[in-house]
């Protein structure tokens, strides 16, 4: 890993992406920027050290990997159901693996993953979630995206297992910036309303900036000492957490962003009673099996735990195994936030 030279980077567009690629820039790498449709508003718009690829991966597997001696895989579906995640998310995800596998020198992959995959709902309140704690075993009660980003790391892992791969699975927080001030971790907004839940649980905060960061260290840096599953054919997996320090509470969050975001109205709702709510419901499902699949997530309990359960988020593994630091604090960087991008 430390001989690369060049990266490709798929969803180069997007808000991550755009990130990745100038991250990237910044140390000297060559970029390969994959994007579904032209970018000529990119911030590396321009730079030769830049090649733009225009390529649809749900549709094509043909990605240019000569030369590439690393993948930051930041493309996925950010919403809608199994269905649009099957193609915006696994589809990829699956055209990736394969042009990695056949090409003659496989690249070294980092995947964007997510703390989403965490099974929360067995997590007693106040302890840390690090990389030791277990995938959520009943994803059928979470939502689609946790159920593709579960996916996605399930290919990977076989990849590895199966075809010796190199890769490393980095779980970002709550990933914030310019444009992207609000999370799901706080509650629901409509216009100037904004429900929150829970309000004292610590939201796990990357910035942006600070998560690219992460992924082209983790692009670049030695392989990995040992893996973290079996790969009996010399393939090694990484799986690492990316979260900043000092996670501010929900209730600091939205006070910290409401004037930009126009919210003139908080409604709290304390979380004691929504897991109560989220219990009932959950022992309902012995005598109504398929009572959770008509349940808007956040009636579930490992849902509900994801969200707002007040957790601890060490980085200790950031810092270890790829030299990463941690940018600004939380308030200096969402007072130099944008409320629009």
């Amino acid at each position: 890993m430390g001989d690369v030279t060049t990266i490709l980077v798929t969803g180069a567009n997007g808000f991550l992406g755009r990130r990745i690629v100038m991250a990237a820039r910044a140390r000297g790498l060559n970029v390969r920027a994959l994007v579904r449709r032209p970018a000529p508003d990119a911030p590396w718009a321009g730079d030769d050290g830049v090649e733009p690829i225009v390529l649809d991966l749900s549709t094509s597997a043909a990605l240019p990997m000569e030369g590439v001696g690393a993948v930051i895989h930041a493309a996925a579906q950010m919403s809608g159901d199994d269905a649009a995640h099957a193609i915006g998310t696994l589809a990829p995800m699956r055209a990736v693996l394969d042009a990695m596998i056949a090409a003659e020198t496989p690249p070294v992959l980092v995947l964007v993953s997510s703390f989403s995959v965490y099974g929360y709902a067995a997590l007693p309140a106040g302890s840390a979630l690090d990389e030791t704690v277990p995938t959520d075993p009943d994803p059928h009660l979470r939502d689609a995206y946790c159920r593709a980003k579960l996916g996605q790391e399930s290919m990977v892992t076989k990849a590895v297992q199966h075809h010796g791969l190199t890769a490393r699975i980095l779980r970002p927080g709550a990933i914030y910036g310019d444009g992207h001030l609000w999370t799901a971790r706080l509650g629901l907004r409509k216009g100037p309303l904004a429900l929150l839940l829970g309000g004292r649980a610590a939201v796990p905060a990357v910035h942006v900036d600070g998560c690219a960061e992460a992924l082209v260290l983790a692009a670049i840096a030695p392989p990995p000492p040992r893996s973290d599953i079996p790969a009996p054919k010399g393939g090694a997996l990484d799986v690492i957490n990316i979260v900043d320090d000092g996670a501010p509470d929900q209730a600091r969050w939205l006070a910290a962003i409401a004037l930009r975001m126009g919210t003139k109205r908080t409604i709290r709702i304390p979380a004691k009673p929504l897991f109560m709510i989220a219990k009932i419901l959950g022992l309902a499902e012995i005598a109504f099996p398929a009572l959770p699949c008509r349940l808007p997530a956040l009636l579930r309990e490992g849902a509900l735990s994801a969200r707002i359960k007040p957790l601890r988020y060490p980085n200790h593994r950031a810092r270890e195994r790829l030299g990463w630091t941690p940018g600004a604090d939380f308030d200096t960087n969402i007072k130099a936030a944008k409320a629009k991008a």
